[in-house]
């Protein structure tokens, strides 16, 4: 039992864990005085879906909305969340909220369901995206209590956050607030791009062992174990009935499959009323292939959405970036929320 939980733990962080190392992260240069407010359930159906909002004045003004990372995934044993430990829950994203609040915008930070992955309960990304609208629903009735400018709200996502982030924005035209800017940081944005099924799953493959953890044959190569971790993953996120016979290129071929697989992915939803975008990608991202990235800019290029499409060229998944690199993003985010 141990061995296989480190194994899932290891498939957690590995699979677009989504937390950003704090080398060449941080926004802020300074804590701002914030008037905060944690733990708040914005969703009593739903004991995960609790959010953190700061705010950077005891005063009405627009919000900024972070979305963590993480593949998706949350895991639990006996009862108790591993995800502070693992970097899969929201604490990474903290760190992200200085800049904004400097700027003049409150910050509100969530949680949101995600897949147990020792037990799967049939969560999918559908259920995420209603927990994002229901958060944002939550901001929007009780503007008055927490001090909400409601004529706008700003997406921000890292990962797997980046992808609920862009879903939202691009998808949910009824949203209670509306979104003006949306910013994805590594976020996969197409689940039809071929790359995604060859994306690096890191040495976690080669852990002694794994295939008979999970009724695998013993000579099964690398190669076939990594294929069938990549089935788990985008099987469970979208719904797509499988077994562990699967192939990733049957499931992606599958014309039963294709409509969950565009219906999941936010280049699909592009279109020429589009909130103004900035992607943050680096060209070595081996989870999120740069493809992807090229493919939501040339996409948003189309519509004559007005954007920004930031290439860190030495970077990967982490999205370490230099001085200069982050000067440059701060700068062109700045510029956006000006805009607004």
């Amino acid at each position: 039992m141990k061995k296989f939980i480190f194994v899932l733990l290891t498939f957690g962080i590995l699979l677009l864990v989504g937390c950003p190392t704090e080398t060449g992260n941080g926004e802020g240069t300074k804590e701002p005085v914030s008037y905060d407010v944690k733990d708040i359930n914005y969703d009593t159906y739903h004991s995960e879906c609790v959010m953190d909002i700061y705010r950077s004045a005891d005063e009405v003004r627009p919000v900024v909305m972070l979305i963590h990372g993480g593949a998706w995934i949350t895991v639990q044993i006996n009862g108790a969340s591993m995800d502070a430990a693992l970097g899969l829950d929201r604490v990474h994203m903290v760190k992200f909220k200085d800049f904004f609040l400097e700027n003049g915008y409150h910050v509100v930070n969530i949680e949101y369901r995600r897949i147990n992955i020792l037990s799967p309960d049939g969560t999918k990304y559908t259920d995420m995206l209603d927990d994002v609208k229901s958060a944002v629903t939550f901001l929007n009735n009780n503007a008055n209590y927490y001090k909400i400018d409601t004529s706008k709200i700003v997406m921000l996502g890292y990962s797997a956050g980046g992808h609920l982030a862009e879903l939202y924005s691009y998808k949910i035209t009824d949203s209670p607030i509306p979104v003006k800017l949306c910013i994805g940081r590594a976020g996969p944005a197409d689940f039809s791009n071929e790359k995604f099924r060859t994306c690096s799953l890191g040495g976690f493959a080669e852990y002694p062992g794994l295939a008979a953890m999970f009724g695998l044959p013993n000579n099964i190569t690398k190669t076939e174990l990594e294929n069938f971790f990549r089935c788990r993953l985008i099987t469970n996120l979208l719904g797509i009935e499988t077994d562990v016979t699967s192939d990733i290129n049957k499931i992606a071929d599958d014309p039963n499959n294709q409509n969950d697989i565009q219906e999941a992915s936010p280049i699909y939803y592009v279109n020429a009323n589009s909130p103004r975008t900035i992607i943050l990608h680096g060209k070595n991202d081996p989870l999120v292939d740069y493809s992807i990235a090229e493919s939501l800019d040339a996409k948003l290029t189309e519509y004559d959405v007005t954007h920004d499409f930031i290439t860190l060229p030495n970077a990967n998944h982490d999205l370490n970036m230099t001085p200069s690199e982050l000067e440059n993003y701060n700068s062109k985010v700045l510029q956006a929320l000006q805009s607004l």
